[in-house]
């Protein structure tokens, strides 16, 4: 077991205590749900009106025999308290089983140092980064795609015009072609001039 006292003494004001406890669990039968071969348990004991009660895992009124994470939190902790936190091993399959186990709270009585600037959870900006990254992605393919159909449908249309002024020309007598319309002459001279190689 392990004993902590809650100490709000210089400026702490979580009032939420946490623990947590964690380990790694062998593999077991396939597709089973509920087979954890190295059973710990989790339970935190604190005193409550003058008597002792004990808080459980998750949410749970009893023991959890299904997770290989477990967390007990208690809220309005308050200074002078002392809390047990016990973990039990049960139905063990090997000897020994090794687990991590994590508590948080006021127990020095300091207030957090730690800067918010540098708080992962109000720092970390990956959805919005992604977002951002996803909508320029989208208008860039979206932009390429319009200026292909456009390229598609201009380039036949001027192929075709400049196919029928050269059938029209090579179908009119040389006497004609003299005094060939301002319209065809512009007409032949842009075609000329936008010859794709």
């Amino acid at each position: 077991s392990y004993e902590v006292t809650i100490n709000t003494s210089n400026g702490c004001t979580n009032s939420i205590f946490s623990t947590s406890l964690t380990w790694v669990e062998a593999g077991s039968v396939p597709g089973c749900k509920t087979c954890v071969m190295n059973d710990l348990d989790l339970y935190v004991e604190k005193e409550v009106d003058g008597n002792t009660k004990r808080f459980f895992p998750n949410g749970r009124e009893d023991k959890d025999s299904i997770n290989n994470s477990e967390r007990v939190q208690i809220k309005d902790v308050k200074h002078g308290e002392t809390i047990t936190i016990y973990v039990e091993g049960y139905n063990l399959q090997n000897n020994a089983q090794t687990f991590a186990l994590v508590a948080t709270g006021c127990f020095g009585g300091e207030p957090n140092t730690l800067a918010n600037d540098q708080d992962v959870y109000k720092s970390d900006d990956s959805a919005s980064d992604r977002k951002q990254k996803t909508i320029i992605i989208l208008c860039s393919l979206g932009g390429a795609l319009i200026l292909v159909i456009g390229v598609c449908c201009f380039l036949p249309r001027k192929k075709e015009k400049k196919k029928k002024i050269m059938r029209a020309l090579s179908r009119k007598p040389a006497n004609e072609s003299e005094h060939s319309s301002e319209e065809d002459v512009k007409d032949i001279n842009d075609a000329e001039s936008n010859k794709t190689p």
